[in-house]
């Protein structure tokens, strides 16, 4: 049975909640981290001379400027996982806000960390559902395939975490696997976010990622990445948002 709560909630916003607003310039344990980091690189490091970076996330839990749709529907949605979240990275090297910047249009980024590919859809669907403006297109760098979110009362939950015990839960992900559940669930969220009639543009991160749904991949450049070392630095996002405004020339 839905929550009264949850379902008013829900029903009453364009997105579904990601989480709640708070402001934070450290994320858990980050700062030792690159106090290792900062030893280890040296000064050639790109965050070696510390500049403060600060991540604020909107009411509904998304690091996104703009929260609900414009009425006149000129904006665009940038939906994905951590690397369109812009996870320890400045938000001004984030290509969501390049394209903003470059089109002065505004960009809904609705990157999650850990998402799905049906996390994606569910929030374009709901955005189909209510009464707000749609965008003029649509943008996704689409996560792992084996991967599924879903929204909850306080934000979202990933799939490869469990309240039931660890080895119970990884016998189930594994029959999911096999079954091909993951697969089919993507391909059937990529079809829906290609059938909504705007323009969609599709990118993935990953080769394996990009043969699944055959769209065009835009791997990490190679020493580049954000401040833990691991997620896309802001030359890769550069390429990501030449990939995005070349495609918007031809829709």
């Amino acid at each position: 049975m839905i929550s009264p709560s949850l379902y008013a909630t829900h029903n009453t916003e364009p997105f579904y909640s990601a989480g709640s607003s708070k402001v934070y310039s450290w994320a858990t344990d980050e700062q030792a981290q690159y106090e290792q980091f900062r030893e280890q690189f040296g000064p050639s490091w790109y965050y070696y001379d510390y500049r403060e970076l600060v991540t604020e996330i909107n009411r509904l839990g998304y690091r996104s400027t703009t929260v609900v749709p414009p009425t006149t529907g000129d904006y665009f949605v940038h939906l994905g996982c951590s690397n369109t979240f812009g996870q320890y990275l400045h938000e001004s090297d984030r290509a969501s806000n390049l394209v903003e910047q470059a089109t002065d249009t505004p960009v809904i980024n609705l990157g999650i960390l850990g998402s799905g590919a049906n996390m994606i859809a569910q929030n374009m669907q709901k955005l189909w559902f209510t009464d707000y403006a749609r965008p003029r297109a649509i943008i996704v760098q689409w996560p792992s395939i084996h991967r599924m979110t879903f929204p909850n009362n306080t934000g979202v939950t990933l799939a490869n975490i469990s309240r039931i015990d660890k080895s119970q839960f990884k016998y189930f992900a594994n029959d999911l696997i096999q079954e091909g559940v993951y697969e089919n669930q993507a391909y059937h969220a990529f079809c829906i976010i290609n059938s909504l009639g705007v323009p969609v543009i599709n990118f993935a991160l990953e080769d394996y990622i990009a043969e699944f749904y055959d769209i065009p991949s835009l791997e990490s450049i190679s020493q580049d990445r954000a401040r833990d070392n691991l997620h896309c630095g802001p030359q890769t996002n550069k390429e990501i948002y030449k990939h995005i405004i070349k495609e918007l020339n031809t829709v």
